[in-house]
C-alpha cells in the first residue's frame, strides 16, 4: 500500500532547506505539522535533517490514526486525547523501519535501534503536548473544563513518557563495528577499477567508486561531508583537504542537502590518494562537467546529468558493494553482513587504534588525534562509540591472560598437564 504522506523539502533562495510533511494526493502540507515545525523546531535553528526527522516521526503518527479511523487533531481539540490502545499501537510502529513510498515493504517491519524509537516517541510527544497547548490556551483556566482537560493531557503525556525506552548500551552484542585490515585489503581490491570483480560496469563509474570508498576508508569521514568537499577544497601543494560546515549553502543544488554534523577541520591526503583524486578530477569529472555544463564545484559527480552527488547514489552504491562482498563472506567469514559510509568510519578508528598500540602513543595523544580528525570536541566521549570492536579485541586478550594465569597458577592442574 502506498503510503499518502511524505517529506517534502522546499529550497529557498537563500539556500534553507524546509522539511514538510505532505499528504501525496494532492502535494499539500498537513497544516499543524507545518505550523509545529516552522514555530518549534526551525525557529531553534535546528538542520534541516533534524526538522525531517521530527517530521518523519510525525508521520508515523498519522499513519496510525488513519489506520485506527481517528483524526488526531479533533482528539486533542475535544479533550479525548489518545486511549492506551492508540498509544501502544503508536510504541509498536516507532520500533519499525517505515519506507515512506511503500508501507507494504518487506524493510516495514524490520526492527530498529532502541535509541531510534525513543526518539521517535519524543518527537510524538512534544508535538502532541504542544497541540494540547495550543487547545488549552482557548479554555478558561479557571473552569472545571480547563482542569479536567490538563489532567487528560497530562495521563496521556505520561503514557507516552513511561513507553520510551531509556537504552543504557547493555545489548552490545552485534551492534555496528568496524572490520580488521584484511577486511579493508579485501575492499580495496574488490573496488579497484582493474578488479574483475568489481560491482560496476562503467570504467568512468568504477573509478569515482573507488575513489568513494578510499576517501572514506582512508579519512574515517562521513557521507555528508564527503558529498560536501569541493574542488577548491582540496589544496595540492600542501596535500590537504578542507572538511568545511556549509548550512544552507545557496551554492549547493540538492534539496536534500548533505551537511557535516561535527567540526570543520583540515585533513592531511596520502600521495597515491591524491594522485587518484586528480586523476578523477581531470580525466572524469572534467570531460562530464564540459559535457552537461555542470556549474557546481563539488567534487563528486552523478556522470549521466553531471548534478553533485546525492546522499541516496552514496546508499546505492554501498548497496551494490554489499552485494558483492556477500560472495566472498564464504571463504572469508570476517566481512560484514552490511557494508555502509558509516561502518567505514568505525573501521578508520580502529586502524587509528592499532596504529597508536604500534608506535606507542600515549592514551592522551590517541584521544587528541582521534578527536581532531573525527571532528569532535576535545572533550568529547563520542570514541567510545566507534571502538566497539578494538575494545572487545582486547577485552578478549584480557579474558584470556587472566585464564592462562589462573590456569597456570594451578599446581594439581599443572601436574596433570605434564603427565600427559
Amino acid at each position: 500500500m502506498t503510503c499518502p504522506y511524505r517529506i517534502r523539502t522546499v529550497r529557498f533562495r537563500t539556500g534553507e532547506r524546509l522539511p514538510m510533511l505532505v499528504r501525496r494526493s494532492d502535494g499539500l502540507p498537513l497544516f499543524r505539522p507545518t505550523v509545529y515545525s516552522t514555530t518549534m523546531l526551525r525557529q531553534r535553528n535546528l538542520a534541516s535533517n533534524t526538522i525531517r526527522q521530527a517530521l518523519r516521526s510525525l508521520m508515523v503518527l498519522y499513519l496510525i490514526a488513519d489506520e485506527r479511523g481517528y483524526d488526531v487533531e479533533a482528539r486533542i481539540r475535544d479533550g479525548e486525547f489518545l486511549s492506551l490502545g492508540d498509544i501502544t499501537a503508536l510504541v509498536t510502529a516507532v520500533s519499525s523501519r517505515i519506507d515512506e513510498l511503500d508501507v507494504g515493504k518487506d524493510n516495514a517491519g524490520t526492527v530498529v535501534e532502541p535509541a531510534t524509537a525513543a526518539s521517535r516517541l519524543r518527537y510524538i510527544r512534544d508535538y502532541l503536548n504542544w497541540l494540547c497547548s495550543w487547545r488549552q490556551h482557548q479554555l478558561s483556566c479557571e473552569t472545571d473544563r480547563y482542569l479536567a482537560y490538563d489532567r487528560g493531557r497530562a495521563e496521556m503525556i505520561g503514557a507516552l513518557e513511561a513507553r520510551i525506552a531509556n537504552p543504557k548500551g547493555r545489548n552490545t552484542v552485534n551492534r555496528r563495528e568496524g572490520f580488521s585490515a584484511e577486511v579493508a585489503l579485501r575492499i580495496a581490491e574488490l573496488v579497484d577499477p582493474e578488479s574483475p570483480n568489481n560491482p560496476w560496469d562503467d570504467e568512468t563509474v568504477r573509478v569515482r567508486n573507488f575513489l568513494i570508498i578510499m576517501w572514506l576508508m582512508g579519512l574515517g569521514i562521513r557521507r555528508g561531508e564527503l558529498l560536501g568537499v569541493m574542488v577548491p577544497d582540496i589544496d595540492v601543494r600542501r596535500q590537504t583537504v578542507l572538511i568545511a560546515r556549509r548550512p544552507d549553502n545557496p551554492d549547493d543544488p540538492r534539496r536534500d542537502e548533505p551537511n557535516t554534523k561535527t567540526r570543520d577541520r583540515v585533513l592531511a591526503l596520502d600521495e597515491d590518494l591524491l594522485a587518484a583524486t586528480l586523476d578523477y578530477v581531470i580525466n572524469v569529472r572534467g570531460p562530464i562537467v564540459k559535457r552537461t555544463h555542470a556549474r557546481h564545484k563539488f567534487l563528486l559527480i552523478d556522470h549521466q546529468r553531471g548534478r553533485a552527488l546525492s546522499s541516496a547514489a552514496i546508499s546505492k552504491i554501498f548497496v551494490e558493494l554489499t552485494a558483492e562482498l556477500g560472495k566472498l563472506r564464504v571463504d572469508f567469514p570476517e566481512i560484514p553482513e552490511r557494508v555502509s559510509a558509516h561502518v567505514l568510519r568505525h573501521a578508520w578508528n580502529d586502524r587509528l587504534s592499532e596504529e597508536a598500540d604500534r608506535v606507542g602513543m600515549s592514551p592522551e595523544d590517541e584521544k587528541r588525534i582521534r578527536n581532531e580528525s573525527m571532528g569532535w570536541s576535545q572533550t568529547s566521549s563520542t570514541a567510545a562509540d566507534y571502538l566497539r570492536r578494538t575494545i572487545r579485541r582486547q577485552a578478549a586478550k584480557a579474558d584470556l591472560s587472566i585464564q592462562k594465569e589462573i590456569f597456570s597458577g594451578n599446581k594439581s592442574y599443572r601436574e596433570k598437564e605434564s603427565m600427559e
